[in-house]
């Protein structure tokens, strides 16, 4: 992997981690487009861990206060705390049981394709969903039905934040609410992935290969792009225009199909 490749692949990892047109799916696509198919688990888990952190500068406060208020026995904390937990159950379960049997559909395109523009759909929608003018604590059900949907994520081409975000705001969710709790819940997640990146990288054997500058430049551009993203998409989630990555998707999927059909 050379420099260039290393920054794009960085750049779509950080936007599209975040935005709800899944990160899985653009990475398999520009991975084949760049003749990249190959897994760089080293490369990935840096990847995941620049976007981990980009959540925890842009809710500091949050995840404070939520922490603070654990340790102080606030119900509110601990209810939040557990309905996160709650809802990684599902997602945890269904990513330990099927994702190396999905696995083999990021090298192929056409399908990847496809549930992007699944995904575009679901968006959409979300400009029909019921508005709602109240804060509610989330529910044990709402967390678990919201938990499976992210676990549905693990297709390449299906957004873990639009899946969730979607799912949240037909349940009646708040707007500002439903995203918080997205990307708080995906702490453990995507930390869970990271873990897993280190064991498969330690057995590989190459967790203690020297970092160079190229993977390094890489998941600095993810962190950056990753930060600019999250604070973007909070904005578009409060102002219930969700809907309107749809128009991105579409083409971006028809195109997709287009290319990797008659290249």
């Amino acid at each position: 992997m050379n420099l260039f490749e290393s920054i794009i692949l960085g750049l779509v990892q950080g936007l599209t981690e975040f935005l709800p047109v899944s990160s899985s799916g653009h990475l398999s696509l520009f991975s084949n487009f760049l003749g990249q198919a190959d897994e760089d688990l080293l490369f990935e888990l840096l990847l995941h861990l620049g976007t981990l952190l980009a959540v925890f500068i842009v809710f500091w406060k949050k995840i404070l206060d939520i922490t603070l208020g654990l340790f102080k026995g606030e119900k509110e904390a601990i209810h939040y705390t557990l309905m996160v937990v709650l809802a990684s159950i599902p997602t945890a379960a269904i990513g330990f049981t099927f994702e190396k049997k999905v696995a083999f559909l990021s090298t192929q395109p056409l399908v990847v394709c496809s549930l992007l523009f699944l995904m575009g759909i679901a968006l959409y929608s979300t400009k029909k969903a019921p508005a709602v003018n109240h804060d509610n604590p989330i529910t044990w059900g709402q967390a678990l039905i919201i938990g499976t949907l992210q676990g549905v994520a693990i297709l390449p081409g299906i957004s873990r934040s639009g899946s969730t975000i979607t799912t949240a705001l037909w349940l009646k969710v708040d707007h500002k609410a439903a995203g918080e709790f997205s990307f708080l819940m995906s702490i453990p997640v995507i930390g869970g992935a990271c873990l897993l990146k280190i064991k498969d990288a330690v057995e590989a054997g190459i967790i203690g290969d020297s970092l160079q500058i190229i993977p390094i430049s890489g998941v600095a551009v993810s962190f950056v792009s990753g930060l600019i993203s999250l604070v973007y998409l909070m904005k578009f989630i409060q102002k219930g225009k969700l809907y309107q990555f749809a128009y991105y998707l579409w083409p971006v999927s028809i195109l997709g199909f287009i290319y990797f059909v008659f290249q």
